[in-house]
């Protein structure tokens, strides 16, 4: 619906730090990040739903073996539950890798685990439109996804994140290497998909688009059905 989604996303539950509560927020960040391992100054890949085969972990695995060969130093937060023996695998070769990654599980509430992350990564083999990627967005996060259908319309390559092809290790980790070793373009990237969720994706606007659509597609369905039924009778 609008630009590509049916709900939005609540741009006041998911957002950066807070200018005017910076010290508070950054405290509960430093907190959350403390508690689940995260190594403070290493740069976060994040990663957020359904581990299974079809989300692209093997390829996400490939991506990092690279960025690893190159000495690009980073670490993984992955926010979700597996889902099948495929995921299992990629989490063996995650560990496999040079520093262990921190999985969460299933979280009731993702926001304050975007703001741990300094980009999102969703190497998705096939999709519906993310809301993932949305919320990232809405947080100030530049996306790394691929060109799956769906995936390809959540990013604006180049200015919110960058577009890979799907299956392309390479292609992925060049991209996330970009923005992890470019701290002021990943800035500037969170900045602009900050401002294309709220313009086009926060919920109020969305919503009201789907009240429109249905306010005059109905009176068209009924009139039709009413046409159809009078055409009927007169056979």
């Amino acid at each position: 619906m609008g630009a590509g989604s049916s709900n939005g996303v609540d741009v006041l539950r998911f957002k950066p730090v807070d200018a005017k509560k910076r010290d508070v927020d950054h405290e509960a960040n430093s907190a959350l990040g403390g508690e689940l391992g995260l190594e403070v100054g290493v740069p976060v890949i994040g990663y957020v739903g359904r581990l299974s085969a079809d989300k692209g972990l093997t390829h996400l695995a490939n991506a990092l073996d690279v960025l690893g060969s190159k000495g690009i130093d980073h670490q993984l937060l992955i926010v979700g539950g597996v889902d099948d023996s495929a995921a299992s695998e990629a989490l063996e070769r995650f560990h496999r890798g040079g520093r262990a990654p921190i999985q969460t599980g299933h979280v009731g509430d993702p926001a304050p685990f975007y703001r741990l992350m300094d980009v999102l990564c969703l190497p998705t083999r096939r999709e519906g439109f993310p809301n993932v990627v949305l919320e990232a967005s809405a947080t100030g996060i530049p996306t790394v996804t691929t060109n799956a259908t769906g995936a390809i319309d959540s990013v604006v390559d180049g200015e919110t994140g960058f577009i890979t092809p799907v299956d392309s290790a390479v292609s992925m980790a060049e991209a996330l290497a970009t923005l992890l070793e470019d701290p002021a373009r990943r800035a500037r990237m969170g900045e602009a998909a900050r401002r294309r969720a709220f313009e086009h994706y926060r919920q109020p606007l969305v919503w009201q688009a789907l009240e429109t659509f249905y306010a005059q597609s109905i009176p068209r369905a009924l009139q039709s059905s009413a046409v159809a039924m009078a055409a009927s009778k007169e056979l």
